[in-house]
């Protein structure tokens, strides 16, 4: 084998294993964001139907003069946003 083509084959090489290894980032992000997906999914189709969840909303209007939250949390993704706020 010459020089000429051993290096020819191995930049060829390094070449071939360095688009496999972006494409294995890619491939990896992307399954994680699939199977997020597929478990937010399944927690979706566990809920329980609640009869009346469909309707219309009444025409009668609410005046409310306050409106308050007490103890509000917020967790994304397992992860606390926000915790106990009031407001």
């Amino acid at each position: 084998m010459s020089v000429g083509i051993f290096i020819s084959i191995s930049n060829a090489i390094l070449g071939l294993i360095e688009d496999m290894s972006w494409n294995l980032n890619f491939l990896m992000e992307e399954l994680a964001k699939n199977k997020e997906y597929v478990s937010e999914l399944e927690d979706f189709f566990k809920l329980k139907e609640c009869e009346g969840a469909i309707d219309k909303p009444s025409e009668e209007k609410i005046n409310l003069k306050r409106l308050e939250f007490k103890n509000v949390c917020l967790i994304i993704q397992e992860q606390i946003i926000i915790y106990f706020v009031c407001f």
